[in-house]
């Protein structure tokens, strides 16, 4: 999850990757790719390059987080993991 599209709004995203340093914003930073799907689309989306530091990982499987995307929020992970 990320804050985006705005400060105090988040987003659920996948982690694709790492930047490589060459190619990054700042070298002195670690950077991630993330792709975040679309409601109710998931096939588009954003493509974003966020600092590591900025990520925050949730405990939910990659189907979990498909539904939640999906149903706009109406499907949820379960809680009881």
């Amino acid at each position: 999850m990320i804050e985006f599209p705005r400060k105090g709004m988040y987003s659920v995203g996948f982690l694709t990757g790492d930047m490589q340093p060459t190619y990054a914003p700042n070298q002195s930073s670690t950077y991630a790719t993330v792709f975040i799907p679309t409601t109710p689309n998931p096939t588009t989306g954003f493509f974003l390059i966020v600092p590591k530091d900025e990520l925050i990982v949730l405990n939910i499987s990659r189907q979990e987080a498909m539904a939640l995307i999906i149903s706009g929020g109406i499907i949820q992970p379960d809680s009881k993991k």
